[in-house]
């Protein structure tokens, strides 16, 4: 049973949190809060750009022409794989840093992996 105290504490938690989602615990009648996962337009995570998508798809594009797995671009660009995999997912932003990095791993210009795709001459590029 609950005290008058406890039935404050829980309420005013619940107000300050109320981006959270209430579980009841298991062994006792307080909550724990677990995070919502963001929606598109919730402010924390919008949906991706056109460049977003063009960046992602040439990313893993040139990245499969060269033969390379996400875990090796992302070491010889000095990032994590797993931001790498988000990129190709247009999931993540990019800097200009990380931008020229890539191109310069991938042996093309950063300006083509901002086109989309078949609007360069891909196909007459020599591969070397």
């Amino acid at each position: 049973m609950h005290t008058r105290l406890e039935d404050v504490a829980l309420q005013y938690s619940r107000q300050r949190n109320s981006h959270y989602r209430h579980a009841p615990y298991p062994q006792t009648q307080l909550s724990v809060a677990e995070p919502v996962p963001p929606k598109y337009g919730s402010g924390r995570q919008q949906k991706p750009s056109r460049l977003q998508k063009r960046l992602a798809v040439q990313v893993r594009l040139y990245r499969e022409r060269r033969g390379m797995t996400a875990e090796q671009l992302a070491d010889k660009v000095g990032v994590r794989a797993d931001y790498i995999q988000a990129l190709e997912r247009a999931e993540r932003n990019i800097t200009l840093r990380t931008l020229e990095a890539i191109a310069r791993v991938l042996r093309t210009p950063a300006e083509r992996l901002l086109k989309a795709p078949g609007t360069q001459d891909d196909e007459s590029e020599s591969e070397s």
